[in-house]
């Protein structure tokens, strides 16, 4: 049996769960770190993933990668999201308040503190 089809604009109805974030620090260059943060609905999973790079004594720029992926497990998309729509829905996922209560954790900065 085939699955069923869903158009990505309709995944901005959904409602999404953030499932997990994982934090890594750079090897090579401290106060610098890869994110992930997993959010899923009952039709696909979207995968975020960001980084975060100091910027002064207690301030971090966080920014969204390319690598976004979105893979439906039961539904298949009608067609693939290009990466323009991805930010969109990272965005209205509020994948940068994540991941600033994520190094804040890590780090034991302010939130404040973070740039644009």
């Amino acid at each position: 049996m085939a699955k069923k089809t869903i158009n990505p604009e309709d995944l901005f109805q959904s409602k999404w769960h953030e499932l997990r974030t994982e934090l890594t620090e750079w090897d090579d260059y401290s106060e610098c770190y890869d994110g992930l943060t997993r959010y899923w609905c009952s039709e696909v999973v979207f995968e975020v993933y960001w980084f975060a790079e100091k910027t002064g004594k207690a301030s971090y720029n966080l920014y969204l990668t390319e690598d976004l992926a979105l893979a439906g497990f039961n539904v298949e998309l009608s067609e693939q999201p290009n990466l323009e729509w991805k930010h969109k829905l990272a965005e209205a996922l509020c994948w940068k308040e994540i991941a600033e209560a994520v190094i804040k954790e890590a780090t034991g900065n302010q939130l404040e503190l973070f740039n644009d």
